[in-house]
C-alpha cells in the first residue's frame, strides 16, 4: 500500500512533482482448496479476504524533526489549480492519495520461462486514527491568534464610554470527526466582563438588558511547500507571506450565527466600579468531509475559530477573536459525547456558505472493501 503526492505544477509545463512511498507490504497463500465455481463459463475464483494494519508511525523522518511530521496524513485533495496574484503563478494544489496494489503470483512456469503474474490497483481512502495532541502553544504563531480584546462601549459613536467590555477565549475541546452526530461540534468556551467607568439614569448600560449576536467561522490553512516543512520547523501564516517556497490556501468551512437567549451575569464590586462578568459555551460545527488537523512533509492543514461579538444597539469597536482548533479523528475517544448538544437552545440562524468544502469531498465511505479474484 502506497501513498502518492502531486505536489506541484510551475504554470507553464503543467508537470507535477510526485513522490511514491511504499508504508507496508502483506504476503498471503491461496489454498487450492477454497474457490468458487462458475456455472456459466466453467470457471472457477478464488475469493481472498484480507485485512491490513497500518502503523501510524509509517514515515521516516530525519532526527530532531517534530513527531507530527512522522505520522501519516489522511487523504487529501483539493483539485483545482490555485493562482498567486503575488508571483502571477499558477500551483497544483496538494494531493495525497492512497493506493491498494495487489499482485498474484503462481509456482508454475509459463513457456517463455517468466513466472505467471497478474496485477490490480486500485485507490482507497485513509483516515489515520490519532489521539489529540497538546493545545497549541500561540507563542510559535505571532499576530496568528487571538484570545483576549477589550474595547470601550458607548451608546452612541461620539458620546461618552458606559464602561469597558473585556471578550477572551481559549482552545476548545478537539473537534472529533468520528462523532455520532451527523455534523460534529465542539464548543468554545468564551469569557465576557464588563467594568462600569460612569453611570446614567436613562441609559441601560446594565449587561442584563443587552442582546448579543455572536458569528463563529471555522477557517482552514493549507500549506504546501516545494521544500520539507520541517524545515521550517512549524509552518506559520507570516512564513507563507514571505517564503517563495511555501504558499498558503486560506477558506471557510462553516459559518454560524447565534444569539444566546440566556446569559447569566455576576456583579461584583471594585474600587468603586461596577464588575459584570458572565460565560458562554458557544458550539460550532463542521461537515464530516473536511479533512483533519495534519502536517506532513511537504503539505499541512490546520484550523482555527474566529469569534465576532457584537452588543446590539450600543457602539464599540469591532470585537474579534480567533483561538486555534484540533480537528482530529478517533472513534475511541467522543468527548462531546458527555452530555446533549445545546445549540438548538441557543441559534438564532446557523448558516453555510454555498459550495463550502466541495473540494475537499475526499472520503467516499460508501465504497466496498476490495476484492481480488484469480481465475483457476
Amino acid at each position: 500500500m502506497a501513498p502518492t503526492g502531486t505536489l506541484q505544477s510551475d504554470g507553464l509545463t503543467n508537470t507535477v512533482s510526485v513522490g511514491r512511498l511504499p508504508i507496508v507490504t502483506q504476503i498471503q497463500h491461496i489454498s487450492a482448496e477454497i474457490y468458487e465455481n462458475s456455472l456459466a463459463t466453467q470457471d472457477c475464483f478464488y475469493k481472498l479476504p484480507f485485512e491490513i494494519t497500518i502503523s501510524g508511525h509509517s514515515i521516516e523522518v530525519p532526527e530532531g524533526v517534530p513527531e507530527a511530521f512522522s505520522h501519516l496524513p489522511p487523504s487529501f485533495g483539493r483539485g483545482a489549480l490555485y493562482y498567486q496574484p503575488k508571483s502571477e503563478s499558477v500551483f497544483m494544489q496538494p494531493l495525497i492519495m492512497y493506493t491498494l496494489d495487489a499482485e498474484v503470483r503462481t509456482p508454475g512456469i509459463s513457456t517463455s520461462g517468466i513466472a505467471i503474474s497478474s496485477r490490480v490497483s486500485r485507490e482507497v481512502p485513509l483516515i489515520p486514527i490519532r489521539p489529540a495532541s497538546p493545545p497549541l502553544d500561540i507563542k510559535d504563531f505571532p499576530r496568528e491568534y487571538q484570545l483576549k480584546l477589550a474595547r470601550n462601549l458607548r451608546k452612541r459613536f461620539r458620546y461618552r464610554p458606559l464602561g469597558t467590555i473585556e471578550v477572551s477565549t481559549s482552545e476548545p475541546q478537539p473537534l472529533n470527526l468520528a462523532s455520532r452526530y451527523p455534523r460534529p461540534f465542539t464548543t468554545v468556551p468564551i469569557q465576557l466582563s464588563f467594568t462600569e467607568l460612569t453611570r446614567y439614569k436613562k441609559i441601560p448600560a446594565h449587561p442584563c438588558n443587552w442582546k448579543l449576536c455572536i458569528r463563529t467561522t471555522i477557517i482552514s490553512k493549507t500549506f504546501y511547500s516545494v521544500l520539507p516543512l520541517f524545515k521550517y520547523g512549524q509552518p506559520t501564516t507570516r512564513l507563507a507571506k514571505v517564503s517563495s517556497t511555501m504558499s498558503l490556501n486560506v477558506s471557510h468551512e462553516s459559518d454560524e450565527l447565534r444569539s444566546p437567549r440566556d446569559t447569566f451575569w455576576s456583579l461584583t464590586h471594585k474600587d468603586g466600579h461596577a464588575i459584570w462578568t458572565a460565560g458562554i459555551n458557544v458550539p460550532v460545527h463542521v461537515p464530516k468531509r473536511i479533512p483533519p488537523t495534519f502536517l506532513s512533509a511537504l503539505a499541512g492543514r490546520r484550523y482555527s475559530v474566529r469569534v465576532e461579538i457584537d452588543v446590539v444597539n450600543l457602539s464599540h469597536f469591532p470585537l474579534v477573536l480567533e483561538t486555534p482548533l484540533q480537528v482530529i479523528f478517533n472513534p475511541q475517544d467522543r468527548t462531546e459525547e458527555h452530555g446533549e448538544e445545546q445549540s438548538s437552545s441557543e441559534a438564532s440562524s446557523v448558516s453555510e456558505p454555498p459550495g463550502a468544502c466541495a473540494e475537499d469531498d475526499f472520503l467516499n465511505t460508501g465504497s466496498p472493501p476490495p476484492e481480488y479474484y484469480r481465475r483457476c
